[in-house]
């Protein structure tokens, strides 16, 4: 059973959603790369917002309340960007899906 270009979409955009709700960096892991490729490969917009998810996803931030919350507003502004230009955009409903696609993801067994 193939896969619609959608649900790939939405599978990249989880990826994105759980790196973003981390509360430190990220591994830099392939499978984010490869979400990020993705992203942009079928996206319309400029390369810059994928970049600074990247950075900030993956880059140590400050300890303290202020560099935490910096890199959060980052990954914020960096996902709105990325799901308009991936052709989904960032409603409530969208991140009620991401949320119950990781708890699904969350109580599967291994």
């Amino acid at each position: 059973m193939r896969l619609s270009s959608d649900h790939l979409t939405f599978k990249a955009l989880a990826a994105l959603d759980e790196a973003a709700e981390a509360t430190g960096p990220v591994p830099k892991s392939f499978a984010l790369r490869f979400a990020l490729a993705y992203l942009y490969a079928i996206s319309t917009g400029e390369r810059w917002m994928f970049d600074e998810f990247w950075r900030r996803a993956t880059e140590p931030c400050a300890g303290d309340f202020a560099g935490a919350l910096a890199r959060r507003q980052s990954l914020n502004a960096a996902f709105n960007g990325i799901c308009r230009v991936a052709g989904m955009e960032r409603t409530p409903e969208l991140m009620q899906r991401l949320r119950q696609a990781q708890e699904r993801r969350e109580h599967r067994p291994d």
